[in-house]
């Protein structure tokens, strides 16, 4: 099942999928790491609506939760 990003619950992993967001920020990310078929797992989620923070290829990236809903993973 395919989810967004901001769904993965804490300690969870997952593959990105696909990214539904502007070309600027799709640069950006792939940059760190995120790119279709790279595993990330989430180590900390915001309270509410905050800030989440994911470990991908040995680093942890803090995401917006807008940048975290258009990021497509699969578990």
């Amino acid at each position: 099942m395919v989810i967004p990003l901001s769904n993965l619950s804490q300690g969870r992993q997952a593959r990105i999928v696909w990214m539904a967001l502007p070309d600027k920020q799709k640069s950006l990310l792939s940059q760190w790491g995120f790119e279709e078929g790279v595993p990330i797992a989430c180590v900390h989620k915001g309270r509410g609506r905050g800030l989440s923070a994911c470990q991908i290829r040995h680093k942890v990236i803090a995401l917006r939760p807008g940048d975290a809903n258009g990021i497509f993973v699969k578990r």
